[in-house]
């Protein structure tokens, strides 16, 4: 008996240590959570309870150099996922989305998403940024849906609605290749604009000014502490926030009464040969300013920041006209005879030809091959000839034979050659970059012997020589290169960057700052070799190849071109051509420079001076003639 007493007794004192040891460690435990650890996880609830928003700054508006505004914000929903506000629970967190889904006509995850949209992505990009920042889930919702969403805040945790700028552009496809565009930060990009402070979620210009400058119309972001309930749902604001300060004001050069006449010559334009495109440029040669730029076909960039469906934006995406193309600093061509302001300057400063050098045009010459074995004929496009001509009655007829010789020489004529012409052709921002304030611009091509041999692994020939000095064969530019080409020449040789910014003011309208014109280059052709060339085209305007611009009340020089490029032939054999003018006005001092360019049209003399033509007339406040 007594021994079973003592084994029962140790058993209890057993239990006893047993107990104490677990009570003991929770006391320890307990110790540890509200003594050493306390700190730890109270700055763990307060992060959950306490949080820093970003408040977004407004973008600056651009208006037009009269202050006609082209583009404004308005207040739109976004809804966002903060992935610390989710349900935990695999089952409440699918309901929540679920629901969500059906709100947002929004496909759950990728396999029912056919390459859009869709949560799945969205929780994808929430993993990539912190706990408690929120990434926007679909932009620009309605507001009945955006007040649903608010009103079920309680049953959709970790998710909510912010209410956010977006940009309208009041002018949509008028002057959407100027202004432009905003979006979400590319994904390829991420990383580079988070360096620049940039959060996931943010609106970035994509193109245009919008683009270009960025950095002045974004603004500065204030920040205000809150706290928030288990949902995530502001409770109160704690402290004093941080305003944001809004972005600069933007003023263009670009007057949008001009830009609509151009539109409308340059529609006009392409329906009188059904030309598929055509390009429209007005500048001011004192300064570069942009007046006016017109590139046809164009899209309204309206649907990249108002909500446009997938398929729409799908569809202008494979349009076969490409309306995305500025086609004024991403187009190229042959420039055609307008390059011959550049092959008689060129040869007229290096002494090749001077003011009395004539050259007779039969409106053909035979160009024996260097083994002797063949002659090539070079046509004038006037097969009967022009005779003997100098350098201005050759601009103002646009002989092709007296440019071919200038160019490439004749017998005992020693022309320029490819390596000087080429030289000139940089020092005209030909085959350069102009620096327009513009995003996509191109440089084009201006070939020479070693890019021939390296490129098509040919050589040179004197006829590639006669092609390039007529602006045929390899030459390609764009519009805006010959807009300054065509203004070095009209001022005497500077080149000035063109541009479209102007100025900037703040929200009471007051001057902030000023974007000075900025010279690019000087060109080295003396003032009096210049003067011979604005003669030629002051000609050409008044009695040669652009009789039909029909404007006399104000003297303007100018020059036609009719650029053949490789396409089906026509009945005659004839290569298909894009029409070419250039021109500036007045003549004794000029302050507008216009350079049309239509696609697969024909004649420049025929097809683009009406267009021209139409400008002049709209700038100068000239009556306007029908048809």
């Amino acid at each position: 008996m007594e021994s079973g007493k003592n084994k029962n007794d140790g058993r209890i004192k057993f239990s006893r240590r047993v107990i104490l040891g677990a009570f003991g460690l929770l006391a320890g435990r307990l110790w540890m959570l509200q003594g050493r650890q306390s700190q730890l996880y109270a700055e763990a609830a307060d992060q959950q309870r306490f949080r820093l928003l970003s408040v977004p700054a407004d973008r600056g508006v651009i208006y037009d150099c009269k202050r006609r505004l082209l583009v404004r914000n308005v207040p739109c929903f976004n809804v966002v996922i903060t992935r610390a506000d989710l349900p935990t629970d695999d089952v409440e967190l699918r309901r929540v989305l679920e629901r969500v889904s059906t709100l947002l006509s929004m496909p759950l995850s990728k396999a029912d998403a056919n390459g859009g949209e869709c949560i799945e992505d969205a929780l994808d990009r929430a993993k990539k940024v912190p706990l408690l920042e929120p990434v926007v889930l679909k932009r620009d919702i309605d507001q009945q849906t955006a007040f649903l969403i608010e009103q079920q805040q309680l049953s959709l945790p970790g998710i909510s609605v912010q209410v956010q700028a977006k940009r309208q552009y009041l002018r949509g496809a008028a002057v959407s290749h100027l202004l432009g565009y905003v979006g979400p930060v590319p994904a390829e990009a991420v990383e580079s604009y988070r360096q620049r402070g940039y959060a996931d979620s943010d609106v970035v210009g994509l193109a245009g000014v919008e683009h270009s400058y960025e950095a002045i119309l974004r603004g500065t972001n204030g920040a205000q502490h809150v706290e928030v309930d288990v949902t995530g749902r502001k409770v109160r604001v704690i402290g004093q926030p941080t305003e944001p300060v809004p972005g600069s004001n933007l003023v263009l050069t670009l007057d949008s009464e001009l830009q609509d006449v151009a539109i409308k010559a340059v529609e006009k334009g392409m329906a009188r040969k059904n030309s598929p495109a055509g390009v429209a440029i007005a500048l001011d040669p004192r300064s570069g300013a942009i007046l006016a730029m017109v590139s046809l076909p164009s899209y309204d960039n309206n649907v990249f920041t108002l909500g446009a469906k997938p398929e729409e934006l799908a569809a202008i995406m494979a349009d076969p006209s490409h309306p995305l193309v500025n086609r004024a600093i991403a187009g190229v061509y042959p420039p055609g005879s307008t390059f011959k302001m550049l092959t008689s300057s060129s040869a007229l400063q290096e002494g090749v030809i001077n003011a009395d050098t004539k050259r007779v045009c039969t409106g053909v010459m035979y160009v024996t091959s260097d083994d002797g074995s063949q002659r090539y004929p070079f046509y004038c496009y006037n097969r009967a000839g022009h005779g003997a001509v100098n350098v201005v009655e050759a601009i103002r007829l646009s002989c092709d034979i007296f440019f071919y010789q200038v160019g490439g020489g004749f017998e005992d004529f020693k022309g320029l050659g490819q390596k000087r012409l080429a030289k000139y052709a940089h020092d005209y921002c030909l085959g350069e970059y102009t620096g327009v304030d513009l995003p996509g611009e191109v440089t084009g091509l201006i070939p020479d012997p070693t890019w021939k041999r390296l490129t098509k692994h040919q050589l040179w020939l004197t006829g590639d020589t006669y092609n390039c000095a007529i602006g045929q064969g390899d030459v390609l530019v764009t519009p805006l290169q010959m807009a300054c080409m065509t203004m070095a020449v009209a001022n005497g040789g500077t080149i000035y960057q063109p541009r479209l910014a102007d100025y900037l003011i703040d929200s009471e309208g007051k001057e902030t700052a000023r974007f000075k014109p900025r010279v690019v280059r000087k060109v080295p052709i003396a003032p009096e070799h210049l003067a011979l060339v604005r003669e030629g085209m002051r000609l050409a305007v008044a009695n040669g190849t652009a009789t039909g611009l029909g404007i006399q009340e104000v003297q303007v020089a100018g020059k036609t071109g009719t650029a053949e490029f490789y396409g089906p032939r026509d009945a005659q054999g004839n290569l298909p051509t894009h029409a070419w003018f250039v021109c500036f006005a007045p003549y004794e001092a000029p302050e507008i420079v216009v350079v049309v360019m239509l696609e697969h049209s024909g004649e420049g003399a025929f097809y683009a001076v009406p267009v021209a033509a139409d400008i002049l007339r709209a700038y100068f406040g000239l009556k306007p003639v029908d048809g």
